[in-house]
């Protein structure tokens, strides 16, 4: 799949750098047209087509369920804000945090997680003091529709990747991609942000069908972690960060 983009881009799949990872996401400028400036916060590309289920233990190893391919598990994202208030989300068009969104959107609740308010001021109103996930309630996962993910490793699977989108392109990516590969917690925040070049995070809307309304996930979208001039003329693969907890 090679896909020429407005700005002057050309995304692509192709066999990865990294070995026996199967397809990776290249980047390049299209020939003829200046570096393409990338900014920091800026939505690269989507992920995947698919649905968010609520499910107990879908991504435990010692649990399987029969509804779904291992190859659709493996491109399995779950809504879980490991940095607290500091996790990023896509709300509103924007990066932001999550401690922003609920500040900007007047909700305080969030599917799959606790928010712990805190008294501030001397008027009596309320801040977000601290976030963490709900362990009593299921996880919330987002599943790619599996007709979108029905890879052959036996096959070229030329028509599969061709009809892939760049809103559907960004499960290609691979974390670490084009360098280091060590996936070990003390050695994985450093190798990350200095070898991925886009972050997964996920989108996030109000439900005011929902009583109290509460920040639901829509489901993820690939960013750009840092700002850089793409002025390659051949195909790059480009990393994505999944977080240590893909890895564990």
């Amino acid at each position: 799949a090679s896909m020429h983009l407005p700005n002057g881009l050309v995304v692509e799949v192709a066999d990865s750098t990294i070995p026996h990872a199967g397809k990776g996401l290249f980047v390049c400028k299209q020939d003829g047209c200046p570096a393409v400036l990338q900014t920091v916060g800026s939505a690269f590309c989507g992920y995947a087509a698919g649905r968010i289920v609520s499910h107990p233990s879908l991504l435990d190893c010692n649990s399987s369920d029969a509804n779904f391919s291992q190859n659709v598990l493996e491109r399995t994202f779950e809504f879980r804000l490991t940095d607290g208030l500091e996790s990023s989300v896509w709300y509103n068009n924007t990066l932001t945090t999550i401690d922003e969104a609920m500040s900007q959107s007047c909700c305080y609740r969030i599917a799959g997680h606790d928010v712990i308010l805190a008294e501030t001021g001397g008027s009596g109103s309320e801040a977000a003091a601290t976030l963490l996930p709900n362990e009593d309630c299921d996880p919330y996962y987002f599943i790619p529709d599996s007709n979108s993910n029905s890879f052959d490793e036996e096959d070229d699977g030329s028509s599969i990747y061709e009809a892939l989108t760049i809103q559907t392109v960004g499960q290609m990516a691979n974390d670490l991609a084009g360098g280091r590969s060590s996936t070990e917690p003390k050695h994985y925040d450093q190798h990350s942000k200095e070898q991925n070049l886009l972050l997964l995070v996920p989108r996030i809307r109000v439900d005011t069908n929902l009583d109290p309304p509460t920040l639901v996930p829509v489901g993820p979208l690939l960013v750009v972690s840092k700002s850089v001039y793409i002025a390659n003329e051949t195909p790059m693969e480009v990393g994505c960060r999944y977080g240590v907890q893909y890895w564990e």
